[in-house]
């Protein structure tokens, strides 16, 4: 897997401010520090959890947004 183009970063921005009030979980999935830090930052800005997971976590990211309450 290489880099995310910022017009994906942006698109993906876009799609969750469109439905904010509608999002309860969101898991973050990647390997990168910067983006880890921005949901540290920017997590509590919404009223939705937010957890950040490492790329070889995705399988508890999953189970973590199958099981949200």
């Amino acid at each position: 897997m290489g880099t995310v183009p910022i017009s994906r970063i942006w698109d993906d921005v876009r799609f969750g401010i469109s439905h904010l009030g509608n999002i309860s979980h969101v898991a973050v999935v990647a390997h990168a520090k910067w983006i880890e830090i921005l949901t540290k930052v920017f997590g509590p800005l919404t009223k939705a959890k937010v957890q950040y997971f490492d790329k070889s976590e995705i399988e508890k990211a999953r189970e973590w947004l199958r099981t949200a309450e």
